[in-house]
């Protein structure tokens, strides 16, 4: 067997795919699984591919705007043989032997543990720091993977850089008799991995976590066959329920304190286990995906009713629109991991619980799910189809989101509404779309859910939302006009809130509307009188401190934000 191993040449970005008989595939910027998206002389699709098991057959299309080199001669076909490649920009593509190797004839280990994964999940790390970053980096990379390809290939490399002593990383899936290579990553391509299958075995068999450490020098056994010559010790997760197992090898561990080899590697293996779940789930929610409705995971059901119902695909084309755009963020998730180290997996979980519900409340009302940002969700109104009450419909999704964060109390969240014309449709290639909306109100709405932050306000909006939105269920409290970091037009800022709750800013209204005249004497009065030291009012004052007892005569009435 042989892989198609595609490298950059000025990073560390590369990826592996397994080559199958026959089979003829796409090469350029887009063209998953075969892709190298890092490299803008490559077209999106800038070859066409053939297999036939001795050799690899190159043409360039037509379209593709730079030459291939092969053996340093631009052409326009080629043949390459095993150990050969050719470069396209400053990427090289490589045909190399598919390097993994399971031996079914491996040494007893020196030592072995077997956890189950609750009980494994339950238990603290014991170094929890070295650990934030990378499954930071789950819930955001990860996630963000267009394919399963991308996503195995990105599950990898992080769990590879996660394990300082890990050599190489790969998954494993047990289709009928064979157990069959999905991907791997390799810290050094130039070191192969020859995997246990006795360990992978016993994972899928036994569905707990396993950990094999073997002496150096015992790596051959006595019938001379090698575990790995590169790893000293394996560690096997099994991925949900899946017949599959993360696998990963690497050499003696860097021990710290007191802690031994193979409660270092249990820390690992924990690591592992959270990658192999994260991965499992991420490729479930994936199939899911692909059995539903294509824009189930955009609309509400009645918007994809209506969309069924008329031209969709002209429905959908990007075009100017009024829009109200929401943007709801999680708070504190950062320092939380940071602090509660010893549950960052029930944190990973909370994340996914909080999403769901901002998106279950977008969609409740009739909203549109624009993109995610991390742990943030924008969403917004307006398009594809209009309606009287899309300003309200986005000011009670927030109420409900609020709410529901209020009772299960486990996190916190910021929103932000603001409303205008903007661009709103589907984008992306026929195999990759989404919907979204592009434009000032979009912008508006993000700088608002990070000044509810320094309002200490959970919710605020725009003048526009707030005039188009007026209902008898909601209270939108104004506050004062601000000047937003990057933005050219001041707007008035109201807090939103529901109109069965006591209102939260009654008391310092008579120091804004004198900041809102221009009277700061009076506004700074009216704040000193109020005896609270209001997040808002600190603001105000910390302005009038900079600015002077009074406004200068081009002021346009505006608090300047200068934080983003």
């Amino acid at each position: 067997m042989f892989d198609l191993f595609v490298r950059d040449t000025q990073s560390n970005r590369r990826a592996r795919r397994p080559l199958e008989i026959g089979q003829t595939f796409l090469i350029g910027r887009k063209t998953e699984p075969f892709a190298a998206p890092w490299d803008g002389k490559i077209s999106g699709q800038h070859a066409e591919a053939t297999w036939d098991g001795k050799s690899l057959k190159i043409h360039r299309l037509a379209a593709a705007a730079n030459p291939i080199f092969f053996q340093g001669r631009a052409t326009d076909s080629l043949t390459v043989a095993p150990r050969q490649y050719f470069v396209i920009g400053r990427t090289e593509f490589h045909v190399v032997p598919h390097e993994i190797d399971v031996t079914i004839d491996s040494p007893s280990p020196q030592a072995e543990v077997t956890l189950a994964p609750a009980r494994l999940a339950a238990a603290p790390f014991r170094v929890a720091a070295e650990r934030i970053e990378a499954i930071s980096k789950l819930a955001s990379e990860v996630a963000g993977a267009v394919s399963d390809d991308q996503l195995a290939a990105r599950t990898l490399e992080i769990v590879v850089k996660g394990i300082p002593h890990a050599t190489g990383a790969a998954i494993f899936e047990k289709r009928g008799d064979p157990i069959v290579t999905s991907a791997m990553h390799l810290r050094d391509d130039s070191a192969p991995m020859t995997p246990s299958a006795k360990l992978i075995c016993q994972t899928l068999k036994s569905r707990e976590c396993t950990i094999h450490v073997w002496e150096k020098e015992d790596a051959i056994s006595a019938h001379g066959v090698t575990v790995d010559p590169h790893a000293e010790w394996a560690l096997g997760a099994p991925i949900g329920t899946l017949p599959a197992v993360l696998y990963v090898s690497g050499v003696s561990p860097r021990l710290i304190g007191q802690a031994t080899e193979v409660e270092t590697l249990q820390d690992d293996l924990k690591f592992t286990l959270l990658a192999a779940a994260t991965y499992g789930n991420l490729l479930g929610a994936r199939e899911l995906q692909k059995r539903q409705a294509s824009f189930a995971q955009f609309f509400s059901p009645s918007l994809q009713e209506l969309i069924q119902q008329d031209d969709w695909e002209n429905l959908l084309k990007p075009r100017i629109a009024d829009v109200t755009v929401l943007f709801c963020d999680l708070r504190g998730f950062s320092r939380r991991a940071e602090l509660q180290r010893d549950r960052l997996l029930q944190l990973l979980e909370e994340v996914s619980d909080a999403i769901g519900v901002m998106t279950a409340a977008i969609l409740g009302h009739g909203g549109v799910i624009g993109d995610f940002h991390g742990d943030a969700v924008m969403g917004f109104w307006g398009w594809p189809v209009a309606k009287e009450d899309d300003a309200a419909a986005a000011c009670r999704a927030a109420m409900q989101i609020l709410e529901a964060a209020d009772r299960d109390g486990r996190y916190r969240v910021g929103v932000g509404i603001a409303s205008g014309s903007a661009v709103a449709g589907k984008i992306g290639s026929q195999d990759q779309v989404k919907v979204t909306t592009l434009g000032p109100p979009v912008n508006l709405a993000a700088r608002l859910e990070s000044l509810s932050k320094q309002f200490a306000a959970p919710a605020l909006i725009d003048e526009a939302t707030a005039q188009a939105a007026g209902c008898d269920d909601l209270r939108f409290e104004r506050l004062l006009k601000v000047q937003p970091a990057g933005m050219e037009e001041a707007t008035s800022v109201y807090a939103l809130s529901s109109a069965d709750t006591p209102a939260r800013f009654l008391e310092l209204q008579p120091a804004l509307e004198a900041f809102d005249r221009g009277d700061w004497n009076a506004s700074l009065t009216a704040l000193r009188q109020t005896g609270a030291a209001h997040p808002l009012g600190q603001l105000i004052e910390a302005y009038i401190a900079e600015a002077g007892p009074a406004p200068d005569e081009g002021w346009n009435g505006a608090l300047p934000i200068r934080r983003k």
